[in-house]
């Protein structure tokens, strides 16, 4: 396999490149960034280049895989929203495995966790232990119901796309 520079990614034939990846690795993220063997900011660079000329975009799937038939949301107040405690509070939600995804807010709550676990007794638990943190004054903590999907990051190339040939011209 030929290692891509990076610069040249910026190039046509480095954006085909790109889109080889993508195609290869069936739109996997990881495996495209591996396969180019680039950083992980210059491998966001060249996707955005790609959304931009809409020739691709980023999706996310959820996995059915990586989660547990009970999916929740929980709506976490913070005690203080010092930085220290932001650091802190934000380290443990990426260790934490059952949390897929968080989003920081405004407003009555600061967090928004969306959780999975495998089973209603594990989901208890879990809520148990979040509400009991210190840094947390109020957590509120809502079971859903999945209508559809499963999610996993990947690339969606577009059909405008058109390859060269590669015989040459007259």
């Amino acid at each position: 396999m030929r290692r891509v520079v990076p610069s040249s990614l910026s190039t046509p034939a480095g954006l085909a490149a790109v889109l080889d990846a993508a195609i290869a690795c069936r739109g996997d993220m990881d495996a495209m960034r591996a396969r180019l063997r680039i950083g992980a900011a210059t491998f966001q660079q060249h996707l955005s280049r790609l959304r931009t000329r809409k020739f691709a975009e980023v999706v996310t799937a959820i996995a059915p895989s990586l989660t547990g038939p009970v999916e929740a949301r929980a709506l976490i107040r913070l005690t203080l929203t010092e930085p220290e405690t932001i650091t802190a509070f934000e380290a443990s939600i990426l260790a934490d495995p059952a949390i897929l995804k968080a989003d920081r807010l405004s407003g009555d709550y600061d967090y928004r966790l969306w959780v999975a676990h495998e089973d209603f007794h594990a989901a208890q638990h879990w809520v148990r232990a979040w509400r009991a943190r210190p840094e947390v004054l109020a957590c509120r903590y809502e079971e859903l119901e999945r209508q559809f999907g499963h999610e996993a990051q990947g690339v969606i190339l577009h059909s405008k796309i058109r390859r060269r040939s590669k015989s040459k011209r007259p």
